[in-house]
């Protein structure tokens, strides 16, 4: 589970699992607070809400990643789940005990995968109308003239022309005012929208190990190429742009993070809530409705993959077997029908000039008398 040159705490190999369908959102939804408030308390109190999970994989020895982690917490502090492909599933319970065991995977080179803590989350929001070429600077200063604590200004460009628009992501630190800023209509003397981003309909894909489920920020898992496949940065890759792609994902002629390929395509499907995958693997049937949060639903696929036979081809239509038996097989009688039809060809055509005859014949008569 350690990167190369470390020894495992949990004795167990760093093994390059090949997908990890682990969705972003897989974070636990903030619980009702079991407190009632009284008239005299205060209406607008925080959620306190869990902290995601952390995900470690090459998990081979249960009793060793215990001890490991009872090193770190108490045992009332979190609980596991096992997964499919020597993955465990760690929930804690509280945000000072999950940076503390990050930090303790990081220090260690643990293979593992997480999320950000919900409270640390920018709240984005989209300005619209704003002239694109306002600095995001001023942008900022407005807005925390306002109240507002402001993380990021980005200006949104076309996707295609990449051409600038009146358009703004504001991503702001959360504060209770965060919803406030709806209220606005005017900004830097401009009429001004304020709305929601739109929800993204794609999956996020990690940059960093080309699964599907979590980002690049929060992942440490072996870095494999999206063009080649091979176990190194993207960037690093020495391919030749003019060779085909490998898919890391599938073995396909084609890049991993192309939004074509099966497994791309067998999540959406997945997160779609359909009850037809287009390929169902050993756990899905036709029948079977696909979870996007349970890692079962999508196992491991292995790197050298069987070639697809070539389709038989079809059966021979019942005119074209009557057609074949038809057919003579003799050389004499092949030689019998074709004098026979040269025969009425030939006999036709006597026909055709006789009366070709009688026709000039009637006219030289006319033309004598």
């Amino acid at each position: 589970m350690a990167t190369r040159g470390h020894p495992s705490p949990f004795n167990s190999p760093n093994q390059f699992e090949e997908l990890s369908h682990l969705p972003d959102d897989d974070i636990q939804l903030p619980a009702s607070d079991p407190h009632t408030t009284t008239r005299s308390e205060p209406a607008t109190q925080l959620r306190v809400h869990k902290p995601p999970p952390i995900y470690v994989y090459g998990v081979t020895n249960y009793r060793d990643m215990v001890k490991y982690l009872t090193e770190t917490l108490e045992e009332e502090q979190y609980y596991c789940k096992a997964l499919p492909n020597e993955t465990v599933k760690i929930n804690v319970n509280t945000s000072e005990s999950y940076r503390r065991l990050i930090k303790r995977l990081q220090d260690d080179k643990i293979v593992h995968h997480t999320y950000q803590i919900r409270e640390e989350r920018a709240y984005r929001v989209v300005l619209r109308n704003l002239h694109h070429s306002i600095p995001p600077n001023e942008i900022q200063a407005e807005l925390e003239t306002l109240g507002h604590k402001v993380r990021n200004v980005l200006n949104i460009r076309h996707r295609v022309t990449k051409e600038p628009l009146p358009l703004y992501f504001i991503d702001l630190e959360p504060q209770d005012n965060n919803k406030s800023i709806y209220d606005l209509q005017l900004l830097c003397n401009m009429k001004i929208v304020v709305e929601a981003p739109r929800k993204k309909n794609h999956i996020v894909q990690c940059t960093r190990c080309q699964s599907y489920g979590h980002t690049k920020s929060y992942c440490s898992r072996p870095y494999v190429c999206v063009k080649c496949g091979g176990e190194h940065n993207t960037t690093l890759c020495t391919k030749d742009p003019t060779a085909p792609a490998t898919c890391a994902l599938c073995g396909g002629d084609h890049p991993a993070s192309y939004k074509g390929c099966v497994i791309y395509k067998n999540l959406q499907h997945a997160r779609g809530k359909t009850h037809h995958p287009i390929h169902p693997t050993a756990t899905q049937t036709s029948t079977t409705p696909v979870n996007i949060n349970d890692a079962r639903q999508f196992p491991s696929l292995p790197r050298t993959l069987h070639p697809v036979p070539a389709p038989e081809p079809p059966p021979p239509s019942y005119s074209r077997i009557v057609t074949h038996h038809q057919q003579p097989t003799n050389t004499t009688d092949q030689l019998s029908i074709f004098l026979n039809e040269f025969k009425t060809m030939f006999s036709q055509l006597i026909q055709q000039n006789s009366m070709i005859l009688n026709m000039l014949s009637t006219v030289i008569h006319k033309l004598a008398n």
